[in-house]
């Protein structure tokens, strides 16, 4: 039942695919348990390959410095043009027709987004892994599910709904409670 090294490879591959939390999971782990062992050893490699490091970094700049030749300023310019079309699509779309929030009317593209209307764009961001999220909607078809808001809009929905990591109320209150403790009630 020996297996060739493509079929083997394909084994991890496929294995990898199927597992993905699993992997990811595992990983976690193992770096926590193994956190100062980890740092160690890179600390170890690091002193002992300064000019291996120092000649990356060198190739790495070379080969930017090529980049930026290739994508001279007339194509960063057209890509500028290219999201800000996007954007402007989008935003019209999602803003029932007009280029404006749709819960106060506010119309300064410079501060209008999209908002997931459920909540979860954090998570939805990192499934489509994509870079704008204008382009990804119109490459989409423009999905249901969203809506454009001013960013003062989208800060109120996102403090009514308590849709934040480190609660800013709870850091109000911290401080509320930190700058009353001096005074005295009489």
């Amino acid at each position: 039942m020996a297996k060739t090294k493509e079929e083997k490879l394909t084994m991890a591959r496929l294995y990898k695919k199927n597992h993905k939390d699993e992997i990811r999971r595992w990983r976690k782990e193992y770096y926590i348990r193994n956190r100062l062992k980890e740092n160690i050893q890179s600390a170890i490699y690091r002193s002992n390959n300064i000019d291996k490091i120092k000649n990356n970094k060198k190739l790495q700049r070379k080969n930017n410095e090529v980049l930026m030749k290739i994508y001279d300023k007339r194509g960063s310019e057209k890509l500028h043009i290219i999201r800000l079309k996007a954007k402007i699509d989008v935003l019209t779309h999602y803003g029932n027709g007009e280029l404006a929030c749709v819960k106060c009317g506010f119309d300064d593209i410079r501060a209008l987004s999209i908002d997931h209307i459920n909540g979860g764009g954090k998570k939805h961001r990192r499934e489509i892994r994509e870079n704008n999220m204008y382009v990804w909607l119109c490459d989409h078809n423009y999905p249901e599910g969203f809506q454009t808001l001013c960013m003062n809009c989208q800060w109120i929905k996102r403090a009514e709904r308590k849709e934040y990591a480190n609660s800013m109320e709870e850091k109000v209150v911290a401080i509320k409670d930190h700058s009353m403790q001096g005074v005295l009630i009489s």
